[in-house]
């Protein structure tokens, strides 16, 4: 993200478990979102990206509050694939899904 970009800083950040709640390293993270007036950049790669998890399961992205648009809350896509699912295309270890709030938190079982 270009320092001129116009819109609301957000860092979001936290760490990926396995169905074991043990964290899981490098795990690829592909977050796209809406840009400040609510559209999205399905020509380039402006709000696109990816990185994977540190050694300890851990992800930071720092970006911008996503615009509206209509009929959606303001929300980051996430795709968040295993290991191992890279190395298998027929793997089915690989999910998508919007994060909403910043505010929002569960641990979905681990503690």
């Amino acid at each position: 993200m270009e320092a001129n970009t116009p819109g609301v800083r957000l860092t979001v950040g936290g760490y990926v478990f396995g169905l074991a709640c043990r964290p899981i390293s490098g795990v690829l993270l592909d977050f796209w979102q809406a840009d400040t007036n609510g559209a999205y950049d399905n020509t380039g790669f402006r709000f696109r990206g990816h990185q994977f998890t540190g050694a300890d399961g851990s992800f930071k992205l720092t970006t911008i509050v996503p615009g509206l648009y209509p009929g959606r809350t303001r929300h980051l896509h996430v795709k968040v694939q295993a290991p191992a699912a890279r190395s298998s295309p027929r793997s089915s270890t690989s999910r998508t899904s919007p994060a909403t709030t910043p505010t929002a938190s569960s641990t979905h079982g681990c503690s």
